[in-house]
């Protein structure tokens, strides 16, 4: 602590990591289920296909289309904030 002082180094706390408030993480884990799992890539080739393929497939995607309404559902925000209890007066 005392170095940090006379450093001039500033030390931000950050709040813990939470995958589960984080889109990218629900995109990254849905291209995980999507390409990934059960699957096995012979070479380094077809798993990288698979992967460009699951982006490209996905930007192309009409918004009305069942793997655009599976993306809406998966990356949309479905938490509500936490209200702290009244203080005691």
């Amino acid at each position: 602590q005392e170095y940090l002082k006379t450093s001039k180094i500033i030390l931000h706390h950050l709040p813990p990591y939470s995958p589960n408030l984080n889109p990218i993480e629900r995109l990254w884990k849905w291209m995980k289920e999507r390409v990934i799992y059960n699957s096995y890539y012979e070479h380094f080739e077809d798993f990288k296909k698979a992967i460009f393929g699951f982006f490209e497939v996905l930007s192309t995607a009409a918004v009305e289309s069942e793997l655009g309404q599976e993306l809406r559902s998966r990356i949309r925000d479905k938490f509500r904030p936490i209200q702290a209890p009244p203080a005691n007066s």
